[in-house]
C-alpha cells in the first residue's frame, strides 16, 4: 500500500460523515506506528473499525493490568515502608517478649479480656493462662502502658499459631495492628518457622488478606462467633 500522511488522514476522518475516531490517539499511534494506510483502502467505516476496534480493545486492557500490578507493588512497597519508618522513629514501642506471670502479662491478661472477652460475656480460665507458660508472649508498652499484644504457639516444628491480638481501645485502625504482625513475623521466621497460621475472626480477615494471609478451609464457629483458619507461608 502507498504511505498516506498522518495530517491526510485526520482531515478524511474530520470530512467523515460520522467521524468515529475524531483523533484518538491510540487508534492514531496503532494506525500510523507500522503501517501507513491509505483510508481509500477501506470501503466502508466498517471495515475501519474492524480493524482498530481489536486494537482499542488490547490497549484497554493492558492499561487495567498495568495499573492493577503497579497497584499491588506500590500498595506492598508503602506498606514496608510505613512500617519501616515506624520502627525506625521509635512508635509503638518498645514491642518485646514478655514473661508469663509478670506485671506485663497482667496487663495483656486485662487487656484481652476488655477487647476480646468482655464484648462475648467470656472471660478466661485459669487453666487457659496456665497453657500459656511455654508461648511467645507479645506486647507492645508505651510508658509502662500496654498498647497491644499478640501470641505465638507452636504447632509443629515448621509451624507457628498466632493468638490473642489485641489492640488498645483508640488506637485499632491506626497501624498499630500492622506493626505487631511484622513483629511477629519476623520473630517467627528468625526462629526457623516457615508457616504462620491463625484462627481469625469473619470480621477481621481482610486486615489478614492485606498482609498476605491466605483463608484454608470452611468458616467454622469459636467462642460463639465465625472464624476462618489463615495462614501465610514465611
Amino acid at each position: 500500500m502507498l504511505a498516506l500522511p498522518e495530517q491526510s488522514f485526520i482531515i478524511a476522518l474530520k470530512n467523515n460523515s460520522s467521524n468515529l475516531f475524531s483523533f484518538y490517539p491510540p487508534i492514531k499511534f496503532i494506525l500510523f506506528s507500522s503501517t501507513f494506510i491509505k483510508l481509500s483502502d477501506f470501503k466502508s467505516q466498517r471495515e475501519i473499525l474492524v480493524l482498530v476496534a481489536p486494537c482499542l480493545f488490547f490497549l484497554i486492557i493492558l492499561n487495567k493490568i498495568i495499573l492493577f500490578i503497579l497497584k499491588c507493588v506500590f500498595q506492598k512497597l508503602l506498606n514496608d515502608i510505613f512500617v519501616e519508618i515506624i520502627f525506625k522513629l521509635n512508635i509503638y514501642m518498645p514491642l518485646k517478649i514478655i514473661d508469663h506471670n509478670s506485671k506485663e502479662y497482667k496487663q495483656m491478661v486485662d487487656l484481652r479480656k476488655q477487647i476480646l472477652r468482655k464484648p462475648l460475656g467470656l472471660d478466661f480460665s485459669k487453666e487457659d493462662l496456665e497453657k500459656e507458660k511455654d508461648d511467645l508472649l507479645i506486647a507492645a508498652f508505651e510508658d509502662d502502658e500496654i498498647l497491644g499484644c499478640c501470641i505465638l504457639t507452636q504447632i509443629n516444628p515448621t509451624t507457628v499459631r498466632l493468638r490473642q491480638m489485641a489492640v488498645k481501645a483508640g488506637l485499632q485502625g491506626k497501624g498499630m495492628g500492622r506493626v505487631m504482625m511484622q513483629f511477629a513475623e519476623n520473630i517467627t521466621r528468625d526462629r526457623g518457622y516457615k508457616k504462620l497460621c491463625m484462627h481469625a475472626r469473619k470480621t477481621v480477615a481482610g486486615f489478614y488478606e492485606k498482609l498476605g494471609y491466605q483463608i484454608a478451609g470452611e468458616e467454622f464457629t469459636e467462642v460463639t462467633i465465625p472464624h476462618y483458619n489463615m495462614e501465610k507461608s514465611l
